[in-house]
């Protein structure tokens, strides 16, 4: 476990791409627990325990359906459990330094150092998510930026809807 935490690290760092990741279920599993407890966690602290599951499993449906479509765009399919295990172990890691900033401004105490720093978590998870996307597709980082500029704006767009959708039921 903690090889595979070193892992996520040299890929949260760019020195690792999602090729560095082995292709196991084992390790997929490992890595969707890790976003499943944390994604559940920043989503409970932000929105509460009523909406917090949901989100989370939405979450995992929205960035599996589309790291697999744009990996069959490009047609590397088979690349698609090195790189969803990448972007669960980087949002995972990336998130578990969110909570104390999240968690300060959740109980009122609003302050300027925990937003900066949410702020460059967000900057950097996007960076990391380019730097995945670009090294699955053999592509450009600028094209990995794009990719993952893409699927952060899809994702709050489609997560905004569909959960304000399903909580009016």
């Amino acid at each position: 476990m903690y090889e595979l935490v070193l892992r996520v690290f040299d890929i949260c760092r760019l020195r690792k791409g999602p090729e560095a990741m082995p292709y196991s279920l084992t390790v997929l599993s490992q890595c969707l627990i890790a976003y499943i407890a944390l994604s559940f966690a920043v989503a409970y602290i932000t929105d509460g325990l009523s909406s917090a599951g949901l989100q989370a499993g939405l979450e995992i449906l929205l960035l599996a359906g589309f790291t697999y479509a744009v990996l069959m765009l490009y047609r590397k399919p088979l690349r698609f459990r090195q790189t969803f295990s990448a972007l669960l172990g980087a949002d995972a890691l990336v998130s578990l330094a969110a909570v104390p900033a999240l968690a300060s401004l959740s109980i009122g105490r609003a302050s300027l150092p925990a937003f900066i720093l949410l702020l460059m978590l967000t900057f950097w998870h996007w960076l990391i998510t380019s730097h995945i996307f670009s090294r699955a597709l053999d592509e450009s980082f600028f094209f990995g930026m794009g990719i993952a500029l893409l699927y952060s704006l899809g994702n709050y767009q489609l997560l905004s809807w569909l959960l304000s959708e399903l909580t009016l039921v």
